[in-house]
């Protein structure tokens, strides 16, 4: 439609952004960030793990695990039997600690050592995957880097995650535990694509990404790490969390820059507010009130566009999904009962929103499978762990995203892969983090 592809272009909005473009910007930030720790080389963090995947899945071991992020607390065992099939045993739920009130870094362990009394010394390993950026050590220990506003532990930052859960466990009078190991989400996921593997086959490298209400992508580096020069992991192939929502390379449009300003984080998070689950339903908002102010709907859906409220990603999915003209989340500002011109540029513009948020994800995965060197044959691809609501449920994203794939990596580059999910990503990658190598 020749007016709101008008529209877009006054406002800089380019939603059929060339992916092959665009992850070609993602590698060179990529590439910067493995250079050097400076923020001022590379947007993204570039978070190395110091471990490779393992070489063998483990068996007949225990593991107690800590999935702690967004609203929920959850943990339970994970146990490999003697053939290394994995079981998820005795998991359980609770709200996150810190969410409702501050709590110092004391009242935030001993809730958890509480949480997980009914597991006391069920194992002497537990593997904690905390969802928010965090500074791995060689060691496995982990120290936050920064929290989302909606957690409030203020002095989180001054201590060793793992250490100020150890301290609390002893506290409650735990004897066994003898190493606590930290992990991140998306190198959770991406070490659940071991449990992919079968005899007839193989992998030749993995990728983990989460589009949820946050963006971000890890894989395996298989060069050397310039950053890392000094120490015994400068030629080691170990896995790297990329911190990809942080990237600020990606031109933003004017509908874009609205959101950073009104963000929290406005100097930060600039991929992640263009793609993931948190954001789209309000970029979608914003170009709607832009639309009506520029007066391309009618007087009636401009006057009462220009009044709405924000609208949810879920709801504006629904909508795309739904195309129920009679009874959707518009049903107050559009005509019902036919599919008007207003109907018609609602859903244009929303769609394309979701269209761009496809192919910028495409681009985070695809400079990640460019970037480890792998995948040169089809009989050994590379194995895409995928995760997110925004991934699982968005409208056509997990399609839009697989098409763009296996156009920019396949067909132009002989690149292959495999994308996978699991609903269990992940507790397995997390138990597996105790036994990397």
């Amino acid at each position: 439609m020749k007016e709101i592809d008008d529209f877009f272009k006054r406002n800089n909005f380019d939603y059929k952004i060339d992916i092959e473009y665009a992850a070609s910007i993602l590698l060179e930030d990529m590439k910067k960030g493995l250079e050097s720790e400076a923020e001022s080389v590379s947007s993204m963090d570039m978070i190395p793990l110091w471990k490779n995947l393992p070489t063998d899945i483990p068996k007949d071991k225990k593991v107690i695990i800590i999935d702690a992020g967004g609203t929920n607390f959850r943990a339970g065992i994970v146990y490999f039997d003697k053939k290394g099939v994995p079981e998820i045993l005795s998991f359980f739920k609770h709200p996150m600690p810190a969410l409702d009130r501050e709590m110092t870094n004391e009242e935030f362990f001993d809730s958890i050592a509480e949480y997980l009394e009914p597991l006391k010394d069920e194992s002497d390993m537990i593997s904690f995957c905390f969802s928010y950026a965090i500074k791995i050590f060689p060691d496995g220990g982990g120290q936050a880097i920064k929290l989302s506003k909606e957690i409030k532990l203020p002095y989180i930052g001054d201590c060793k995650i793992n250490e100020g859960l150890f301290q609390a466990l002893s506290r409650k009078g735990w004897k066994k535990i003898k190493k606590i190991i930290m992990v991140n989400d998306t190198a959770a996921v991406l070490q659940s694509g071991i449990f992919s593997e079968t005899d007839d086959q193989g992998f030749d490298s993995h990728i983990g990404f989460v589009l949820g209400t946050g963006l971000n992508s890890a894989y395996i580096e298989y060069g050397k790490i310039e950053k890392l020069k000094t120490t015994e992991f400068y030629d080691k192939p170990q896995i790297i969390v990329c911190e990809s929502g942080k990237s600020n390379k990606i031109p933003q449009s004017k509908f874009d820059k609205i959101l950073s300003e009104n963000s929290n984080l406005k100097n930060e998070y600039f991929l992640e507010r263009m793609c993931s689950g948190r954001y789209l339903g309000e970029l979608c908002s914003i170009a709607l009130r832009a639309g009506a102010a520029e007066g391309i709907f009618s007087p009636r859906v401009n006057k009462m566009l220009l009044n709405s409220c924000d609208f949810s990603t879920e709801e504006i999915s629904l909508f795309l999904k739904e195309q129920n003209h009679d009874k959707n989340i518009f049903s107050g500002i559009i005509e019902a009962h036919s599919v008007s011109e207003d109907y018609v540029k609602i859903y244009s513009i929303c769609k394309c929103f979701f269209e761009r948020a496809g192919r910028l994800s495409a681009a985070v995965i695809a400079a990640a499978c460019i970037k480890t060197g792998k995948g040169k044959s089809p009989d050994k691809p590379i194995c895409i762990s995928a995760d997110g609501s925004m991934f699982l449920k968005g409208f056509l994203i997990k399609e839009r995203i697989f098409k763009s794939l296996h156009t920019c990596l396949t067909e132009k580059r002989g690149i292959y892969f495999v994308l996978k999910t699991n609903d269990e990503a992940v507790t397995l990658g997390t138990a597996l983090a105790a036994f990397l190598n």
